[in-house]
C-alpha cells in the first residue's frame, strides 16, 4: 500500500509524534511560572498560585476518573477527535487566560466575571491537558525501554526549549504591558499543535511493538502488583511536600525572581535531557538505571528540606534545587510508568492514570497548602517541625514504603512478565538484527527461539535468573570479560557462574555449552 504524506513524514522522522509530550508538557510549566500570561501589573505569584492550582487538580481528576469511568468512556477518551477535542479546549483555556489580562477584557467586564473566567480557563486547561496525557501514555506505553527513555528525555528537553523560545523571542506585544506577540502563539498554540502532533499514524502495532508471540510479552492483560500501589503513594506523598515549599516561595515572590528561577532551572533540564538521549544512545541502555535516579532525588529531597528551618529565608539555590528536583522526578515517574505498562501489557489508561494522576494530585494539593495553610503554619510551630515532619515523611517514602529494591521488584520478572533486562536484551539484539543481511522478521524468530529454548534449559537444570543470564552471554559465544562487561559482574563472578554452569548442565567447554542451547532451540522449533 503506497505511504500517504503523513505516513511519509512520520517514516523520516518516527519520533515526531512523541514531541507532543513535550508540547504539552511545557504549556503547563509556562502556566506555572508566568512568563508568557502575566502582565506588569503583577506583583507577586498569588494569581499563578491560584491558575496552578485549578489546572492541576482538574487534570488529575480527569486522569483518576478514566481509570474508575466505564469502558465506553475510557475508549472515547482515547480516540482521535477526543484528542484534537482536548488539544481544542486546551487551548481555549489558555485563550481565556491571555483574553482577561488586565489590558484586554478586565476593565470592561465585572470582577465577578473576570474570577470565573479565570477558574474556567484553569478547568479547561486541565481537562484538555488531561486528554493529551492519556493519548501520550498510550503512546509511550509501546515503546521498548531504550527507545522510551530517549524519547522522553528529547521531549523534556523540548520543555526547556519552549521556554527560552518565549523569554529569547521578540518582546514586542499587541497592547504594551501585556503579554508578548511570541508568548502568546507559544502559549496557545501548543496544546493544539501537541494534539495533532500526538495523532499522526505512529504504526506503533508494526514498527515498535513486539510481535504477539514474542516470549517476553505477556498476551494477555497482567495485573499491577502491590508496588505500584506503594510507588503512588509515595508519588502522592513527594509531590505534595514539594510543591508545598516550591509555592511557599512563589505566592509572595516578585514575579520577575519567579521567572528568573525558572530560566535557571530549564537550563539545567536542558543540559540534563540532552546529557540523559546522549547517554542512553551511547550505552545501548546497558546503564540504564532507574533506582539509583530514584535514590538520588529522594535523598537530595530530604536533605533540602531538612536544611530549610536553617535559613531565616529561602535561599535562591534551595529555590531552585526544590524546582529542579520537581522536573527529575517527573521524567522519572514518567519513564517508570511507561515501561510499567510495556511490561507487563497493563492497559496505558490505568497505569497513567493512578500514577501521574496521583503526582497530579499531589502536587495541586501541596500548591493549595503552600500557598494557603502552610505560612500560618510556620507562625504557629517555627520553622523546625513542620520542615522536619515533611523530611521525616519523605525518608519514610524513599527507605520504608517504597526503596530501590522495591522498585527494582516492580521491574523484576514473575510468572509471564519479563524483566527489564531482559527488555533491554531483546531490543539490543532487535537493533542488532535490522542491521545484519538477514531479514529482520528471520532473525526476530531466531531469537524468540534462543530465548526459548535458554529458558527450558535453566528450568530443567535449576539454573538461577543470573546463571541463565550468564548461560545466554556464553551460548552467545561471549567471553568471560564480554559477559562481565554486559551484565555489569566482576569477571570472578562470571568465572564462579560458568563453573557452576558447567557441573549443572554436564558440560567440560563453550562449544559443549553451545551445542547444549542449539539443541533445545530446534526441540522449540520442532513443537512450534
Amino acid at each position: 500500500m503506497k505511504e500517504g504524506p503523513l505516513q511519509r513524514l512520520v517514516s523520516a522522522c518516527p519520533i515526531l509524534p512523541f514531541l507532543s509530550l513535550g508540547l504539552w508538557m511545557a504549556d503547563t510549566h509556562l502556566m506555572s511560572s508566568g512568563t508568557v500570561w502575566l502582565s506588569d501589573t503583577e506583583m507577586n505569584g498569588e494569581n499563578i498560585s491560584t491558575l496552578f492550582v485549578t489546572l492541576t487538580l482538574s487534570f488529575a481528576f480527569l486522569l483518576l476518573f478514566s481509570v474508575f469511568s466505564p469502558p465506553r468512556v475510557a475508549k472515547a477518551l482515547a480516540m482521535p477527535r477526543a484528542v484534537v477535542a482536548g488539544g481544542i479546549v486546551a487551548s481555549l483555556g489558555c485563550f481565556i487566560v491571555i483574553a482577561i489580562g488586565p489590558y484586554y477584557l478586565m476593565p470592561v467586564l465585572p470582577y465577578e466575571v473576570i474570577r470565573a473566567l479565570f477558574y474556567m480557563s484553569g478547568v479547561l486547561g486541565g481537562l484538555g491537558l488531561g486528554v493529551l496525557c492519556l493519548h501520550c501514555g498510550s503512546l509511550y506505553s509501546g515503546l521498548p525501554p531504550i527507545r522510551m527513555t530517549t524519547y522522553t528525555a528529547l521531549s523534556f528537553s523540548l520543555v526547556a526549549v519552549s521556554f527560552f523560545v518565549v523569554v529569547g523571542g521578540p518582546e514586542w506585544a499587541p497592547i504594551k504591558g501585556g503579554p508578548s506577540l511570541i508568548g502568546i502563539i507559544v502559549f496557545v498554540g501548543s496544546p493544539l499543535v501537541a494534539a495533532l502532533l500526538s495523532v499522526l499514524p505512529a504504526n506503533l502495532d508494526n514498527a515498535v511493538r513486539p510481535q504477539a508471540k514474542d516470549p517476553l510479552r505477556s498476551s494477555g492483560r497482567t495485573d499491577l502488583p502491590v508496588s505500584f500501589s506503594k510507588l503512588m503513594a509515595v508519588v502522592f506523598v513527594f509531590s505534595l511536600i514539594m510543591y508545598t515549599v516550591r509555592s511557599a516561595t512563589v505566592q509572595h515572590a516578585p514575579v520577575e525572581n519567579t521567572a528568573g528561577d525558572t530560566s535557571v532551572v530549564m537550563e539545567l533540564l536542558l543540559f540534563l535531557t540532552i546529557g540523559m538521549a546522549g547517554f542512553v544512545a551511547a550505552t545501548g541502555g546497558a546503564r540504564l538505571n532507574f533506582g539509583r535516579i530514584y535514590s538520588v532525588v529522594m535523598v537530595v529531597s530530604v536533605a533540602l528540606v531538612s536544611c530549610l528551618p536553617m535559613v531565616s529565608a529561602l535561599p535562591l539555590d534551595l529555590i531552585r534545587v526544590n524546582a529542579f528536583l520537581c522536573y527529575l522526578f517527573e521524567l522519572f515517574l514518567w519513564c517508570v510508568l511507561s515501561i510499567i505498562a510495556y511490561q507487563r501489557n497493563v492497559a496505558a489508561l490505568r497505569v497513567f492514570g493512578l500514577g501521574f494522576g496521583c503526582y497530579l494530585a499531589g502536587s495541586g494539593v501541596g500548591w493549595l497548602f503552600g500557598s494557603r495553610v502552610f505560612g500560618e503554619l510556620l507562625s504557629a510551630f517555627g520553622d523546625t517541625i513542620p520542615y522536619m515532619t515533611m523530611a521525616f515523611a519523605v525518608l519514610a517514602c524513599a527507605f520504608l514504603i517504597f526503596s530501590e529494591r522495591e522498585l527494582d521488584l516492580l521491574f523484576g520478572s514473575g510468572g509471564d512478565v519479563p524483566s527489564l533486562e531482559d527488555l533491554i536484551s531483546r531490543e539490543v539484539e532487535q537493533a542488532e538484527a535490522s542491521e545484519a543481511s538477514e531479514p529482520v522478521e528471520t532473525q526476530i524468530v531466531h531469537k524468540g527461539l534462543f530465548q526459548e529454548a535458554t529458558q527450558a534449559i535453566a528450568a530443567s537444570y535449576g539454573l538461577s535468573p543470573r546463571e541463565t543470564d550468564v548461560l545466554r552471554c556464553l551460548a552467545r559465544g561471549y567471553d568471560a570479560n564480554a559477559t562481565a562487561e554486559k551484565l555489569h559482574i566482576s569477571w570472578n563472578t562470571v568465572r564462579t557462574h560458568t563453573r557452576n554452569l558447567y557441573t549443572k548442565l554436564d558440560v567440560h567447554s563453550q562449544q559443549e555449552l553451545i551445542g547444549l542451547v542449539d539443541e533445545a532451540r530446534h526441540s522449540v522449533e520442532d513443537e512450534a
